[in-house]
């Protein structure tokens, strides 16, 4: 296995994960991608905060995160709360 496989992204490249389209970091050889938590944290990026859609941590949460994890509408929420 190469770095590709876990670690596509260098920690000093932590950023692109939020450039728009950055979803190309990565081949068919990555299986996970590591997010640099702690490199967010020295740079006081808000890991809750909203993203532009295309890049790769806005997809990410949409993908794998509840509806309510990620900012999804509240009045959708309510919408399908309500059918009956």
């Amino acid at each position: 296995m190469t770095y590709q496989t876990f670690c596509p992204i260098d920690y000093e490249e932590w950023w692109k994960l939020l450039q728009p389209g950055s979803d190309g970091l990565f081949d068919e050889q990555t299986y996970a991608i590591h997010l640099w938590n702690e490199m967010w944290r020295l740079a006081g990026q808000d890991k809750n905060a909203q993203y532009h859609e295309t890049c790769l941590y806005e997809k990410l949460k949409q993908n794998y995160l509840p509806a309510s994890a990620h900012g999804a509408s509240q009045e959708n929420e309510g919408a399908a709360g309500n059918a009956v």
